[in-house]
């Protein structure tokens, strides 16, 4: 089965005016082939952006409605504590490569990188928070300019934050143009 899901319940074609949806229904069958070659059950991480979803941010002005993949999740049936996170994006683009060779809109995410073409990376745990700066640093920058959207589509405008990964912990980081959720600061 091959299910649209926002973050806490399916979607349908209603949605977010049903484009999430229909993107995955055009894509259903590719969906169930990909299921069968890597052979188990499988979430696609992402983040839809396009007009009319979150309006004051950069990906909101692309011309079409994309998804971006930042993450998989391969589903253990038998204990999905054994489930296994994707966050490499030479890896999922391998994972997807015949989803994405026909569907345009389906994009992953590189990592960022810095001004010298290193991949920007922090260490932080759920015990060590001494780079929170860098994070806030990066994530201020990314909200009065979204660098991939820049980069890729030409387009400026507050971006969408970042996702982050370590070994045991996961989370997105949001500007006050993004944030959805009332709290004193970002």
């Amino acid at each position: 089965v091959v299910t649209p899901q926002g973050r806490n319940q399916p979607m349908n074609d209603k949605s977010f005016g049903g484009q999430f949806y229909k993107l995955v229904a055009k894509n259903h069958d590719i969906l169930l082939e990909l299921r069968k070659s890597i052979g188990t059950d499988f979430v696609i991480y992402g983040e839809l952006c396009g007009e009319k979803i979150q309006p004051n941010v950069a990906c909101s002005k692309l011309q079409s409605h994309h998804f971006f993949v930042f993450a998989i999740k391969l589903i253990d049936s038998i204990d999905s504590n054994n489930s296994q996170w994707i966050y490499e994006p030479n890896e999922i683009t391998m994972l997807l490569k015949d989803l994405l060779l026909v569907e345009s809109q389906i994009r992953v995410l590189p990592w960022e990188t810095n001004s010298s073409g290193e991949v920007i990376k922090v260490t932080l745990s759920s015990t060590d928070n001494s780079q929170l700066s860098i994070i806030n640093e990066l994530t201020d920058l990314a909200d009065a300019v979204d660098p991939y959207i820049k980069r890729v589509f030409d387009i400026v405008g507050a971006g969408e934050g970042y996702v982050w990964y370590s070994d045991d912990i996961m989370f997105k980081s949001k500007g006050e143009t993004h944030s959805n959720i009332k709290t004193n600061k970002p």
